[in-house]
């Protein structure tokens, strides 16, 4: 199995989370509610927190509008450019992209931890490069969601 992973706009690798040209590494918001969107019953018993594509600089809300879990709560999880409009608008290094990509598991277990703290089934759910997001999520924390679906 051979697997390929391709960063764009990286310059030379360094550790500073600043450039010259304006980027500058992404802070999580405190606010739980500033990570996400979410759509439907609150009341469900069942949340699907998810994590689409990209990367993109606005969070995609339809991925999974049009399935058969219009019944669930759905949670969309924030990515760090989401939060963070220096990363489309500059480049960065390749240190810098794997940075933020930890950043992103990070919001996206808190996120996990935000709801099943409400005693809930948990579905952790993703698409594209959502799907890198996870697994990186399930190495390096505890497992905490009920179900896990990598699309």
């Amino acid at each position: 199995m051979l697997i390929f992973f391709s960063f764009q706009s990286c310059t030379n690798d360094d550790d500073s989370t600043t450039n010259s040209n304006g980027y500058k590494k992404t802070v999580i918001p405190s606010n739980i509610k500033d990570l996400y969107q979410a759509i439907g019953p609150e009341t469900s018993d069942t949340i699907i927190v998810y994590s689409h594509g990209g990367p993109s600089e606005k969070l995609d809300i339809s991925d999974i509008e049009e399935t058969q879990f219009k019944n669930y709560y759905r949670v969309y999880v924030k990515q760090a450019q989401h939060i963070n409009t220096t990363i489309h608008a500059n480049e960065i290094t390749f240190d810098q992209a794997i940075e933020e990509g930890n950043i992103s598991t990070d919001i996206f277990y808190n996120v996990l931890q935000h709801f099943k703290t409400k005693e809930k089934t948990v579905i952790a759910m993703s698409h594209s490069l959502g799907s890198f997001i996870i697994p990186n999520v399930l190495a390096t924390k505890p497992n905490i969601s009920d179900k896990v679906i990598l699309m």
